[in-house]
């Protein structure tokens, strides 16, 4: 396996003890089986398995709740992700960071994915603390006292970047660039990624959306009501200044009923996954959970 070789590999050249903590999610390509040879092997691999598919941020939160070490890296088992570069986290950590996020530099994903992420960081600030519009991935390293901040929110099986941009404390940053996948592909299709992008926004600040659109759009009624009675008067062709803000009335309408729906998709999302993570570990390999 070569994420075990890699990861491995990097971790003995570290001053560090460590474990392997691995969450299946219960996916269907057959790497419950590979992981529970590898657990017979190495005895510093751990491993859990969902009931059910849940998501990657669930998997996090799972995987958390059982870290046993002062601190803990996450990353993706695709390897687009690279091992070999968590000594470089390490280093922030000993300086003392609570949270070190990662900033991917290139990336490998689709054109399609590249352009949502695009649209979701650039146009909408999501964080308070962390800079907003960076590529941040899913790799991160965490210590014991962010661990246990982040098991206590109630969002922790969502955005997990959201999470912990809540939690106060030193934070840093490394950059890195995004390898290839080595198997598979991701499973994240339009109806997931826009799931996710009504979730990481937030439920405040779709409402803040819908209210101000709603305010902006009876704004530009009005003026076009005045202006058809003190300035009938095309301004370009038979364009006139009433046509033009019920125009943009009309577009703020569509955002609000956009809006709107978002609100409806999060609180969705937000139900179907809103459950404790330690119900979702499937305990019938007890003899592997050490």
């Amino acid at each position: 396996m070569p994420l075990y070789e890699r990861l491995s590999k990097t971790l003995r050249d570290t001053s560090f003890e460590y474990e392997i903590i691995f969450v299946e999610d219960a996916g269907s390509d057959g790497s419950w089986d590979i992981l529970k040879q590898l657990a017979q092997l190495d005895s510093r691999i751990r491993i859990f398995r969902h009931k059910q598919n849940y998501g990657q941020h669930a998997a996090v939160a799972s995987g958390l709740s059982f870290a046993r070490g002062h601190l803990a890296v996450l990353m993706d088992a695709d390897l687009q992700d690279p091992p070999e570069a968590i000594p470089r986290f390490l280093e922030h950590f000993e300086s003392g960071s609570e949270i070190v996020l990662s900033v991917r530099q290139g990336r490998t994903d689709s054109s399609f994915r590249r352009l949502g992420s695009l649209i979701l960081r650039k146009f909408f600030p999501l964080y308070t603390r962390f800079p907003n519009g960076l590529f941040y991935g899913s790799y991160l390293l965490l210590s014991r006292y962010a661990i246990d901040e982040y098991l206590k929110d109630p969002e922790r099986n969502h955005y997990s970047i959201k999470v912990l941009d809540k939690i106060p404390g030193k934070f840093s940053m490394v950059n890195y660039d995004q390898g290839f996948r080595v198997s598979g592909k991701s499973s994240y299709d339009l109806s997931k990624l826009f799931n996710f992008f009504c979730r990481a926004a937030g439920l405040a600040f779709w409402r803040q959306q819908l209210f101000f659109s709603l305010q902006a759009a009876a704004g530009l009624f009005s003026l076009a009501l005045l202006c058809k009675q003190i300035a009938p008067t095309a301004i370009f062709f038979s364009i006139t200044p009433e046509f033009l803000l019920s125009f943009g009335g009309l577009l703020l309408l569509f955002y609000a009923a956009f809006s709107c729906f978002s609100m409806r998709r999060a609180l969705k999302s937000k139900r179907a996954i809103n459950v404790d993570f330690a119900e979702k570990i499937d305990r019938a390999d007890e003899a592997l959970v050490k």
